[in-house]
């Protein structure tokens, strides 16, 4: 595919490929590469992670400052969703059972949000920015900090580092994961790689 600025988040519904670039959604045929459609977002800096719930509606974090805001894709439109004091620099977005989950950047924390209500919860103080976001199989989260640590966040909120490599100045940006091999995918940006961890518990 062609013709993008700077893609960022994906994720795919229903045969198409959604992908956030700086202040517009794109929507792709997954089979073809052709671009569907481009939605322009009125007012985003630094649109970044993407998600879709079951209704096919889409998720777009905007990690800026300046304009903390999820915005969704509803009917061809772009809205804003979300925003206040709540959500500041959201960054990785993850979906699941009417509950979208949101890596707040600005103070560390995940929070999940009722897709119907927008009420907010915290559920897990990271301690540091957060750039990816998983929820696995298990109910344990997976969260990368762009500075280069990778963390399990267990259901109790406990956090536990799996690796760090602020030290080495390689990044741990957006996550990628493989459930049926317990597989994750680390892209390091401007290390050039794109590392791959198995989990495994005792």
């Amino acid at each position: 595919v062609t013709g993008l600025n700077a893609p960022k988040g994906m994720a795919i519904f229903d045969g198409k490929l959604y992908v956030s670039d700086i202040d517009r959604l794109v929507c792709i045929d997954l089979q073809t590469g052709k671009i569907l459609g481009r939605y322009p977002v009125e007012g985003a800096q630094f649109l970044n992670d993407v998600a879709v719930d079951e209704k096919g509606y889409v998720y777009v974090s905007d990690s800026s400052g300046r304009n903390s805001v999820i915005y969704r894709l509803k009917d061809g439109r772009m809205e804003v969703w979300l925003k206040g004091r709540e959500i500041k620099s959201p960054n990785g977005l993850f979906y699941k059972d009417g509950t979208l989950y949101v890596g707040n950047s600005g103070d560390g924390k995940i929070k999940a949000v009722d897709v119907k209500t927008r009420r907010v919860r915290i559920v897990a103080s990271v301690g540091s920015m957060i750039d990816g976001l998983i929820l696995d199989e298990k109910g344990f989260f997976i969260v990368s900090d762009w500075r280069g640590r990778t963390s399990l966040v267990e259901k109790d909120g406990t956090v536990k580092v799996l690796m760090d490599t602020t030290a080495d100045r390689v990044n741990s940006a957006d996550l990628g994961y493989i459930p049926e091999k317990r597989v994750i995918l680390i892209p390091t940006f401007f290390d050039n790689r794109i590392l791959a961890y198995r989990l495994s518990f005792k």
